[in-house]
């Protein structure tokens, strides 16, 4: 072989190791479980242009692609899917050596997704040009998220700026320095965003531009630095089964401004309606103060008459008041409160008449539906909550097509007639305020043993007790209601 030969060969060799480290797009075979027309092969870029992928790029080990060396890098466009599922692998990193003189745009909607690791870790630096700053520019819809962290440039050498039209999975977590901002819903104008993480932290400046919705965690969500909501724009909480409604849902450890015509909205997504209802739920505190105004309401559709567990028999005789959403700005909080009543008393009695109850346990009947419904409109407790979903299960109030009782109905009356009988004492009222009475002067003579002697004055614990029981049982009236006082 030649010594030009040789040297070609050489050189073709080098060319190929070359390219292979500065972008490794060697096609290895793809596990089977990896979606149809995946890239498998890791993706090394070092010669400063833009990232071009053909297809979506699945790792299962190590970083999905990585940016490194000296050369700068102009603006970066990805527009297929990257996901690494390998432990604590980024999907996107950039490397300390690194510098971008433009943004890196996740458009297309696409997904940047690391499933045991952070989604987009940035160690490297970006031109520092006059406000705003150039960063990471997640655009279309385009879905960002970690395990943990979806963004990471805590080791960035420079100030980053993130624009969000589209979804955060994960904290974001910044390197503290000045010039670190984060604009939510924003593209070219106000947008969607989507924010679903506990922590944005080292990050100066948070702007709303558009409709930003905030996933409710089971404990405060913290950002640090300043929230703005731009002019018209929407703040909507979105609060599920696992949300802490004890605590701020949003903490902010800077100052908060709401913008002419800001709106803060939540909508329910739980499964439980009555764990918000009647609740003062704060929405947002701010620890450097708040101010501006704000139209507090609620997103989505009203959830009451489906998600009610007291709710859940068909055509109940119990009934909701149209729900009430109010709230607004208080010192340095934000607080909603969702208002439902309920209410049917007077169909429950009615429909208990029909079974054929007595006057008196007519009366009973009405007594114990209103107090359900009053102790649990004002308390939502446990055991209010019982009580009513007891009377609530006895039966319902349907009717025929005409408006006349129907068989069901009859059903119905019959249910709720049994369960008023078996609420209702047997005893009248004044049998039973006889009995308290005694009882009371029991309790509070019991530990004084001299009192335990008959035929003392009238004035001592045991005549006392024998003329309680002759006065209140000579009180026996047929309209007095069992077992209550009226």
């Amino acid at each position: 072989m030649s010594k030009k030969f040789r040297a070609k060969v050489l050189a073709v060799t080098i060319s190929t190791i070359l390219l292979s480290t500065a972008f490794n797009t060697a096609a290895s075979a793809c596990p089977p479980y990896i979606p149809a027309g995946s890239t498998c092969d890791a993706i090394i870029a070092s010669d400063g242009k833009a990232v071009t992928l053909a297809s979506d790029l699945y790792v299962t080990e190590g970083n999905g692609l990585t940016y490194t060396g000296s050369t700068p890098f102009v603006a970066q466009y990805i527009r297929k899917n990257i996901t690494v599922v390998g432990e604590n692998a980024y999907a996107i990193y950039a490397d300390g050596n690194t510098f971008f003189n433009n943004n890196i745009n996740l458009e297309k909607g696409i997904n940047v997704i690391s499933e045991n690791g952070t989604a987009i870790k940035i160690d490297g630096s970006f031109k520092q040009p006059a406000v705003p700053n150039i960063g990471i520019s997640i655009k279309d819809g385009s879905t960002v998220k970690g395990k943990e962290n979806a963004i990471d440039f805590s080791e960035a050498k420079t100030a980053l700026r993130i624009d969000v039209n589209g979804n955060v999975y994960g904290n974001i977590i910044g390197n503290g320095l000045e010039g670190n901002k984060v604009n939510f819903a924003y593209q070219s104008g106000a947008q969607q965003g989507l924010f679903d993480g506990y922590v944005i932290s080292g990050v100066e400046k948070i702007e709303n531009w558009g409709n930003l919705s905030i996933i409710a965690k089971d404990k405060t969500i913290f950002w640090s630095g300043d929230f703005n909501n731009k002019k018209n724009a929407i703040l909507n909480f979105k609060i599920g089964n696992s949300a802490n409604l004890n605590t701020p849902l949003l903490l902010i450890e800077g100052k908060t401004v709401f913008n002419t015509g800001s709106k803060a909205l939540f909508s329910y997504v739980g499964n439980n309606i009555n764990d918000i209802v009647n609740k003062d739920i704060i929405l947002i505190q701010s620890n450097g103060g708040m101010s501006g105004t704000v139209e507090v309401g609620q997103g989505g559709v009203n959830a009451v008459s489906d998600l009610s567990p007291l709710l859940k028999q068909i055509d109940s005789w119990i009934t909701t008041t149209d729900p009430v959403v109010n709230g607004g700005i208080q010192g340095n909080q934000l607080v909603v409160r969702y208002g439902v009543n309920y209410e049917g008393g007077d169909n429950f009695v009615n429909i208990a008449k029909q079974g054929g109850i007595s006057e008196q346990r007519l009366q009973a009947a009405s007594y114990i539906v209103n107090y359900a419904l009053s102790e649990y409109n004002k308390t939502q407790s446990v055991r209010s909550g019982e009580l009513l979903a007891l009377l609530t299960s006895a039966g319902n109030s349907n009717t025929g097509d005409d408006g006349a009782n129907s068989s069901v109905v009859d059903n119905g009356s019959n249910g709720i007639a049994r369960l008023v009988e078996q609420l209702t004492p047997n005893a009248e009222g004044s049998e039973v305020r006889a009995a308290l009475r005694v009882v009371d002067k029991m309790r509070d003579q019991a530990n004084n043993r001299s009192f335990y002697l008959r035929n003392q004055e009238t004035a001592t614990p045991w005549n006392f007790w024998a003329q309680t029981l002759y006065t209140h049982g000579r009180q026996g009236n047929e309209a007095d209601i069992f077992g209550y006082q009226n």
